[in-house]
């Protein structure tokens, strides 16, 4: 029996990010943007914004009109005019005068600083007490302070949130240069996997990972093809492997990953010309006997049966290599609930149930059997307790990344 070489997690994600496909992107509107990885670096051609303008209601003035003025002894200056809202000033400031402004309302030629409304009293339609002093650029918005022209805004590979839409609208982007979106095939392999909708006899189990993928698949930004159940048998492996392939950027086989009599996945990959394998075996629990290769330019993943260790691959590996390692892991901190002890020498995933105590968050481990579908239903999020740990203790702060 062949046994596979493990590798850290460390040395697999590493290799991953080593694997390149050909730079093919879509030019798409703003307003389809959202969750999408952008192909080259965005850079404003505008500053931002492009006049000097009051943040607040009040009067625009030079400074030095306002030295020393307070509440005790406050300053008149002479009312130039009354700046309105999307209108040019039309008069200069000298020293001694003001203009209202609102806010928003452009700078007039003179004026560096602006006294809020709440600060000033009228005693007539021309003359305004100021009882407060400012600095130079006190309440303005000068150009550029927002975003200069020529500054890099948004770099490659950024995945685009909601807020990145509005930073391109406020730029006067229209389409902009976005990753392809990744086609993801799905097969499962057993001869014990029937179909979701079916009854199964002694012996069968229905198939919940095609599913579970197409949904990660998805919420990763890709696009699934579920290609069905394949029996153990290799060459049929390999041909629905092949025409995967032909379709397909990454290809997902799950079950068959392991060394048994009845595991073909890796036997069938490596009969296909030009394939390579470059990880069997990660130093993980669950999904030790996880494969990893490629064909050409695109990617094949070998996944274990187990539904938690599916999970575990496509999030700590999968996921990332579809957007690009363009995200950072999200997590909460937790206080693990009780003693749990784990064997040295591979990084070990646990699945947790999130519970708040005395306004502390505290994380409580779920025991998982290989077969197990319901606890994935009960988690709140799993923890990565390091191959070098024996463990985690009761107290210990620890990080609950999201499901």
């Amino acid at each position: 029996m062949k046994l596979f070489k493990i590798a850290d997690l460390e040395e697999v994600i590493k290799v991953l990010e080593e694997q390149k496909q050909e730079n093919i992107y879509d030019e798409i509107p703003i307003e389809e943007s959202l969750g999408r990885i952008l192909f080259e670096n965005i850079m404003s051609d505008i500053n931002i914004p492009h006049f000097d303008r009051s943040t607040v209601d009040g009067y625009a003035i030079n400074h030095k009109s306002v030295n020393g003025a307070s509440e005790m002894m406050p300053i008149i200056t002479k009312v130039a005019e009354k700046i309105k809202m999307n209108s040019i000033p039309e008069k200069e400031i000298k020293i001694g005068e003001s203009s209202y402004i609102p806010t928003g309302g452009m700078m007039p030629k003179g004026a560096d600083s602006v006294v809020m409304v709440e600060y000033t009293e009228k005693l007539s339609e021309n003359d305004i007490l100021m009882g407060k002093t400012v600095s130079p650029l006190e309440n303005v918005n000068s150009i550029g302070e927002d975003i200069e022209k020529g500054e890099l805004v948004l770099e490659a590979f950024r995945k685009i949130k909601a807020y990145d839409m509005g930073l391109l609208a406020a730029l006067g982007i229209k389409n902009i240069k976005v990753h392809k979106k990744l086609k993801v095939g799905i097969i499962s392999t057993g001869d014990e996997i029937i179909e979701y909708y079916e009854m199964p006899l002694p012996g069968q189990v229905r198939n919940s990972n095609s599913l579970s993928l197409c949904g990660m698949t998805e919420r990763a930004g890709a696009v699934p093809y579920n290609f069905g159940i394949i029996k153990d048998d290799e060459e049929e492996i390999k041909s629905t492997l092949n025409e995967a392939l032909s379709k397909c950027d990454i290809v997902l086989i799950s079950g068959g990953s392991s060394v048994g009599e009845r595991d073909h996945t890796i036997s069938a990959i490596e009969s296909i010309e030009g394939s390579e394998v470059l990880i069997h075996g990660i130093a993980i629990k669950p999904g030790k006997p996880t494969i990893i290769a490629k064909s050409g330019d695109k990617m094949i993943f070998g996944l274990p049966g187990n539904p938690f260790a599916v999970l575990v691959i496509f999030r700590t590996l999968i996921e990332k290599y579809i957007n690009r390692f363009s995200e950072k892991d999200k997590f909460i901190t937790a206080l693990f609930d009780t003693n749990y002890h784990k064997a040295m020498g591979r990084s070990e995933f646990l699945p947790v149930k999130l519970e708040e105590r005395d306004s502390e968050t505290y994380a409580l481990p779920l025991r998982v059997k290989s077969s197990s579908v319901a606890v994935l239903a009960k988690a709140d999020g799993f923890i990565i307790i390091e191959k070098d740990k024996e463990g985690v203790s009761s107290g210990e702060k620890i990080k609950v990344y999201e499901l």
